[in-house]
């Protein structure tokens, strides 16, 4: 059954996008999280948009302020993450399997 059918009309379909995020007010943004000592997540939460879309956005800031002969200071590292880490050493009894392959 199509969703017209459902009672949803053609002007229920029509997704809005959000505004489109000014080069300035990220900038602004942006230092405003670094002086505060931010993350990446923090500025997301700040501007009010998805992570992945900032992560995005801020790749346009850096080529742009790259080519006005600046660098962006980098924010800190968003906490969380690392969790494979722990086994960086194979467990020797896994490695048992492997003789009856030879």
């Amino acid at each position: 059954m199509s969703k017209v059918a459902k009672g949803l009309t053609e002007a229920d379909k029509v997704v809005k996008r959000r505004d489109a995020l000014d080069i300035n007010d990220l900038y602004k943004a942006y230092m405003k999280v670094y002086e505060a000592d931010g993350h990446i997540g923090d500025l997301a939460e700040e501007l009010g948009r998805p992570l992945g879309s900032v992560r995005q956005r801020i790749v346009v800031l850096r080529k742009q302020v790259n080519s006005a002969g600046k660098q962006l200071p980098a924010l800190k590292r968003q906490p969380g993450g690392g969790g494979g880490r722990e086994a960086s050493v194979i467990d020797p009894s896994l490695l048992g399997n492997l003789a009856a392959l030879d």
